[in-house]
């Protein structure tokens, strides 16, 4: 049965505004989603929905038995197969239990969740096996890829490969921040921490997207400064706004990489150091593009002072 278009927009809001708000309220979060499974719209916006889920069950919270009860609610739609195989891929590999095959990426980008339900069980050491497994096989490729002998590979095959590349950037990212975020700190999370934002930036650096690595630079300064090691997050975040600004970047770009050079200067103990910056954070306020936007600035700018 359809979704009425009046019925769809209202999804589409709230779906984004749980995106938004979920990680200050998951609870609340999660209780709508129990709530709204049965009747999933059969549509991107419905597989976004159980992406969700998945982030908020299993990132978030750790829980693989939760989210397997919640599973079987969810309609049987075409638009939803993807996204609940891949749901489906990581709860049965934390179970342990034959996991039907997915393509590369997907699987990739999956074993975000799969890391972190270990980092929740306490199991570092078998979250760490299991990122960085991948990162030979996947470096390697990316080079054979690029090199001016390959120019044969069929051009499905290295889209596939530069995707599932992305994807397992995105995986160390994203693993990266959310033990930065979301896990007390530990040395060997936070050693854990430090490797995957690394590994992301080697990842990053093999597809040449200059944002990415922008960023990458910007989380591995992050990392750093949270752990305040205030020299290796300065020189990153001097990375970082030397990549923006040789690349024309925006004001938000440049705003972030002001916020994580205070960062770096705070652990360094460099008061002066960290107000400059501060003093250009406000400078760039003004050209925020929208109201979204310039408010999660000016948040991180309060936080540099609490």
């Amino acid at each position: 049965m359809s979704i009425e278009p009046a019925a769809d927009a209202d999804f589409k809001t709230w779906l984004q505004q749980a995106w938004q708000t979920h990680a200050d309220t998951p609870d609340a979060a999660m209780a709508e989603l129990r709530r709204r499974a049965p009747q999933l719209p059969d549509s991107a916006d419905g597989a976004d929905a159980l992406r969700l889920a998945e982030h908020l069950w299993l990132v978030h919270q750790g829980d693989a038995a939760g989210l397997q009860a919640l599973l079987p609610q969810v309609p049987a739609h075409a638009a939803l197969a993807a996204q609940r195989r891949r749901t489906q891929w990581v709860l049965d590999t934390l179970a342990a239990r034959p996991a039907a095959a997915l393509p590369e990426a997907s699987r990739l980008r999956g074993l975000h969740s799969v890391v972190m339900v270990l980092l929740h069980r306490g199991d570092t050491a078998g979250a760490r096996r299991l990122l960085l497994a991948d990162e030979a096989a996947m470096l390697g490729r990316a080079a054979a890829d690029n090199d001016d002998d390959a120019d044969t590979k069929a051009d499905a095959d290295a889209d596939a490969d530069a995707d599932a590349l992305r994807g397992y950037a995105a995986t160390a990212h994203n693993t990266s921040n959310d033990i930065c975020d979301l896990l007390p700190r530990e040395p060997a999370r936070d050693a854990l921490m430090l490797e995957a934002a690394a590994l992301a930036h080697r990842l990053w650096s093999a597809t040449g997207a200059w944002l990415n690595i922008e960023r990458a630079d910007y989380q591995l300064a992050r990392c750093h400064a949270v752990l305040g090691q205030g020299e290796p997050a300065l020189r990153h975040a001097q990375a970082c706004l030397a990549r923006c600004e040789a690349e024309g970047a925006d004001a938000v770009e440049r705003f972030f990489a002001h916020e994580v050079l205070a960062r770096a200067h705070q652990a360094l103990g460099n008061g002066e150091g960290a107000a400059e910056h501060q003093r250009q954070m406000r400078t760039l306020l003004a050209a925020m593009p929208d109201d979204d936007l310039r408010a999660a600035c000016v948040d991180a700018l309060a936080a540099l002072g609490a």
